[in-house]
């Protein structure tokens, strides 16, 4: 996934690595390859976890946040939270719901992690800032959203077996019911 390094008040540390940019680190991937469990979503250039380790040296770094982070963030000033299947390409295992200790062996900095809620959980309310900005009340909340694919998915209103999508964008997605 898409992943940026940000300060303790949110503000990005570097350019961001979207979804498809690689991680051209042969140590990094080595320590991931040698950690993460076979079927993982964090094994690759791509994945959110290369993205992280390569981020976690910068100078000032508090948090490596999903997209989706960053703008919730922006919105209700928590700069610490993310939601299930943007964490999963992290590394984060939904079944046990937290942060894998295999992670720590990648040499990963875990404090630099976001929690990690279901998406359609509160996360705050608007800042002032953000209320201001949009003409809305303060306590118009924010929720944990998720990814495009998984939005499409649950937008189909599937419900039986084999039930699916196909997302076309800048990226496919496939998704199915099982």
């Amino acid at each position: 996934g898409t992943l940026l390094p940000v300060d303790a008040d949110g503000r990005p540390l570097a350019e961001p690595l979207m979804y498809n940019d690689k991680v051209d680190d042969g140590d990094i991937l080595a320590a991931i390859a040698r950690a993460a469990p076979e079927a993982s979503a964090a094994h690759g250039a791509t994945s959110g976890l290369a993205k992280a380790l390569r981020y976690q040296h910068l100078p000032g770094i508090a948090a490596v946040l999903h997209q989706a982070d960053w703008i919730a963030g922006n919105l209700s000033g928590r700069f610490d939270v993310s939601d299930e299947n943007n964490a999963l390409k992290t590394g984060y295992d939904v079944e046990a719901r937290r942060w894998p200790d295999w992670i720590a062996a990648t040499g990963m900095r875990m404090d630099l992690l976001p929690d990690v809620i279901e998406p359609g959980d509160v996360t705050g309310t608007l800042t002032a800032a953000a209320a201001a900005l949009f003409g809305l009340p303060r306590d118009v909340v924010v929720v944990a959203g998720t990814t495009d694919g998984c939005a499409s998915f649950l937008a189909t209103g599937a419900t039986a077996a084999g039930d699916g999508v196909t997302a076309l964008g800048s990226s496919l997605t496939i998704k199915i019911l099982s």
